[in-house]
């Protein structure tokens, strides 16, 4: 069995590549909101956290950033490999590239409010 392993350069590389807007070098929320949006309510343990009050909705938008920067990562620079993305290295790619958890907010609004609502 391959050990999982962790790389910055594989991990930013990845999530550059689909949520970064290269003109403002800045995250494009929308973009990353959009398939957030997807990743949380298309994966099935994601979704049963959501259905678990006691869980915080920041979590699962986080738990969603994870799920989402390891399939970027399997999906465009270690397909044969056993990449994922550490937390440190998500936190870090919001602070660089965007306004750090504030740029997660909406996300996580939206979360709120759709447990609040439907759930």
């Amino acid at each position: 069995m391959n050990k999982r392993r962790t790389n910055k350069d594989i991990t930013y590389n990845a999530l550059n590549s689909y949520f970064l807007n290269t003109e403002t070098m800045q995250i494009n929320k929308e973009w990353l909101e959009h398939h957030l949006d997807i990743t949380i309510f298309n994966n099935s343990w994601i979704y049963e956290k959501m259905q678990n009050k006691r869980t915080k909705s920041h979590s699962i938008v986080w738990c969603g950033l994870m799920q989402l920067a390891d399939d970027c990562i399997k999906e465009i620079e270690a397909p044969n490999n056993n990449y994922y993305a550490s937390s440190d290295q998500l936190k870090k790619w919001l602070d660089e590239y965007g306004s750090g958890f504030d740029t997660l907010a909406d996300m996580v609004a939206y979360v709120e409010q759709y447990r609040q609502e439907e759930l």
